[in-house]
């Protein structure tokens, strides 16, 4: 097995991430953008961390589409969120 790090491809545009996220677009389109993008960071890194595998990226996508729970809609309003 070889750790050899290589540099990995950025992603921006993810079906799975887009389509978990798609409910929290009510939140408004600062909270939503904010959070998809935390979305696509917590991707990314993990891809940079991990170890090349089948089932890696999928599994990161779906992990990073959901590893807020803070963000439920039935909990969140603005008057809790940091500015």
């Amino acid at each position: 097995m070889s750790l050899e790090m290589t540099e990995p491809t950025l992603i921006t545009q993810d079906t799975l991430i887009d389509s978990i996220l798609d409910p929290y677009r009510a939140l408004g389109p600062s909270l939503y953008e904010g959070y998809r993008s935390h979305a696509y960071r917590m991707l990314n890194f993990g891809r940079a961390l991990a170890l090349s595998d089948p089932k890696r990226d999928e599994r990161l996508t779906v992990y990073s589409g959901i590893s807020r729970p803070e963000m439920e809609t039935s909990t969140l309003s603005k008057s809790n969120c940091v500015k």
